[in-house]
């Protein structure tokens, strides 16, 4: 009831095919994935220009926190500790943020982070406990958390595993696109990205977290639809 459907025909008809296919959510996404309403344009035309709720276009909306932080991970190879959780749990399994604060520096970073981006305590049965406003403070965490900085600086991660691997910079640094973004980088990209790698010679490691960073602080990244 406090989270009614925006289109209850839509969901209806999703609900029978989920139901159909067996409950298959990877059947269920498939279909979503591969509908032409999914795969529209993000950019507003006359018609469409002011129509939010019809998925007449995709909307352009900040990840959210859990998905945010996934996506991080994701990207640099790299995952954080929860309090509570075993080691490898992803974001998207953790119930809600923690209340009570910790003393394990590691673990709390991770919580604090989905608090700053808005996941809920889950106290209440309400898709309005969530916050997705934007925040100065999201800035600043996404620039300097040490959370990050420390999945960035994480031996064995991806670019770890970049830098110690005898490959060109060009590569290297098309690898990071790919991982981060899913796609090639642009001309002008790859040739910053390859200029930095290159110039730092022995330090490749540092400069690859530089550039890693760069990206998950675009707003290509922080904001998908």
């Amino acid at each position: 009831v406090t989270n009614p459907a925006s289109n209850p025909p839509l969901l209806s008809a999703l609900s029978r095919h989920f139901a159909d296919g067996g409950f298959n959510l990877k059947n269920l996404v498939r279909e979503i994935l591969n509908s032409h309403t999914y795969q529209l344009s993000a950019e507003p035309n006359e018609s469409n220009r002011d129509d939010e709720t019809n998925f007449a276009r995709a909307i352009v909306r900040r990840l959210p926190a859990e998905t945010l932080l996934d996506a991080q991970c994701v990207a640099i190879d790299a995952f954080p500790e929860f309090n509570g959780y075993p080691e490898g749990t992803r974001a998207g399994q953790v119930r809600g943020v923690q209340r009570v604060r910790t003393r394990d520096k590691k673990a709390a970073s991770a919580d604090r982070f989905l608090k700053t981006f808005g996941k809920p305590e889950r106290l209440l049965a309400c898709e309005c406990e969530r916050s997705n406003e934007t925040t100065l403070k999201q800035a600043l965490t996404l620039i300097g958390d040490e959370g990050l900085n420390n999945l960035l600086a994480k031996d064995g991660n991806r670019l770890s595993k970049l830098a110690q691997s005898g490959i060109s910079a060009e590569q290297s640094v098309d690898e990071v696109y790919w991982a981060a973004l899913s796609r090639a980088p642009t001309l002008d990209e790859l040739a910053a990205g390859e200029s930095l790698v290159t110039s730092a010679g022995s330090e490749r490691f540092a400069a690859l977290q530089d550039l890693a960073w760069a990206i998950l602080n675009s707003k290509e990244f922080v904001f998908r639809h």
